[in-house]
């Protein structure tokens, strides 16, 4: 790749990645499936290989989240002469449900599909699929609890507040005035 297209790129993705709806008509435009209402708060990431994904309405996507349609170890098989000296590649497609929460640095990998109402924790290597109404984190990742579950640990907890439409300052003082100081 030239140096002036791979400028020219950047300067597309700076461009693509200023507002929700702009990265949400980029990603369409290279054959990626974005519901509606879905929203990346960080630069949209679906790598090389867009048209292989899928991601449901009403989703949520962390900065960082990646999308790998590929295995670059086929590289190795292919050196070794398994496929009869034809090059290959081993790729698969990747679906994101309806109503997902997928957290920072997360990475889905190829053949993956997540289900309906489901979080992915912060930094999760996904690399099999998730079933619906789930939270689900690590490395690799494993559903470790329900939604439920994950509602009634946290409303026990008392760290639910009705901040969503409230201004920047409007917010820090209700949570300085509201959540507990640690011990």
């Amino acid at each position: 790749m030239s140096i002036f297209s791979n400028l020219k790129k950047k300067i597309v993705l700076h461009k693509a990645n200023k507002t929700q709806d702009s990265k949400i008509q980029y990603l369409r435009s290279i054959g990626c499936k974005v519901g509606d209402g879905t929203r990346f708060m960080g630069e949209a990431n679906v790598g090389n290989d867009p048209y292989l994904v899928e991601i449901g309405t009403n989703c949520a996507l962390s900065a960082k989240v990646t999308f790998v349609c590929h295995d670059g170890g086929v590289k190795v098989l292919n050196t070794l002469g398994y496929f009869d000296g034809q090059r290959m590649d081993k790729m698969a497609r990747i679906k994101i449900g309806n109503n997902c929460m997928i957290g920072y640095e997360a990475v889905i990998m190829g053949g993956v599909k997540i289900g309906d109402n489901v979080i992915i924790g912060t930094r999760s290597v996904v690399t099999k699929d998730i079933p619906s109404g789930v939270v689900a984190a690590g490395m690799p990742a494993k559903v470790i609890c329900t939604i439920d579950e994950y509602y009634k640990k946290n409303k026990e907890r008392g760290c639910f507040y009705p901040t969503p439409n409230m201004t920047k300052e409007e917010k820090k003082e209700y949570l300085m005035n509201n959540v507990p100081e640690l011990e």
